[in-house]
């Protein structure tokens, strides 16, 4: 049995890195600039891109089709290949940057009547805090026209918006699915099942509330490595378990 679980959770391991350089030479074959540059303008090339390149769906195509890991959603190779909703094309932005040693997270937007609505970034560049939409391809944007971060949408600070290189959008869709609470925006959905919900208030207790402003590791945009993690605790369980016996 050890030797199972340890060998699934190689192959999880193997298959991590060969995504990993399926993701960097997709940014390289963008030809922006050498890695470390970190500024807005590599961000947002590289997020119009996701937008532009990157076929929007209405749900990811889940890493294993078993319905307890449907959690685990889509690899960014696999939202490369097949398309991604906004949750998929936002992770496959999050690791394309984080190839370009430009830090990012996932952001949720929250809709007015209170539950979790849409997936966006936020990527830490050189000139500050930037909010981007690759769903959309929009880049969040202040009153002085500059990119706009997570603090100042929370204090109720009205985006403005600007298109992502390679997208005409200008704003979101004139429609009431598009009505968000801004300020309400958080780094997670937190309203999609009673766990979350659970979890929610428990992280926010541990927290003292920065829950809603801390970015999840960018390692676990990787199904792959997420489930090898769990695979290897299970590993060390038995272990314990077997010890103590």
């Amino acid at each position: 049995m050890n030797a199972i679980i340890g060998s699934a959770a190689l192959a999880l391991v193997i298959h991590f890195l060969v995504e990993q350089q399926r993701v960097r030479r997709f940014v390289r074959g963008m030809n922006i600039t050498a890695a470390g540059d970190r500024s807005l303008r590599v961000a947002t090339e590289i997020t119009g891109r996701v937008y532009s390149d990157v076929t929007s769906c209405s749900d990811d195509k889940s890493f294993i089709s078993l319905s307890l890991l449907n959690s685990l959603g889509a690899t960014p190779v696999g939202v490369l290949r097949a398309g991604g909703c906004c949750s998929g094309k936002s992770r496959l932005a999050i690791v394309a940057l984080d190839s370009m040693q430009i830090p990012a997270g996932q952001l949720t937007l929250y809709h007015a009547d209170g539950h979790a609505q849409h997936c966006l970034i936020e990527a830490s560049c050189r000139e500050g805090r930037a909010i981007i939409d690759p769903t959309y391809g929009l880049l969040f944007v202040g009153e002085n026209g500059h990119a706009m971060g997570l603090p100042e949408l929370r204090a109720g600070a009205r985006p403005g918006f600007r298109s992502l290189p390679g997208s005409t959008m200008t704003n979101y869709p004139g429609k009431s699915y598009y009505d968000f609470d801004y300020p309400n925006t958080r780094t997670a959905n937190w309203t999609k099942s009673w766990k979350r919900r659970c979890a929610y208030r428990a992280l926010c207790f541990l927290t003292g509330g920065r829950i809603d402003s801390m970015w999840q590791p960018v390692l676990l945009e990787w199904p792959q490595l997420v489930l090898a993690i769990a695979l290897m605790s299970v590993l060390l369980v038995i272990d314990v378990i077997v010890f103590a016996i």
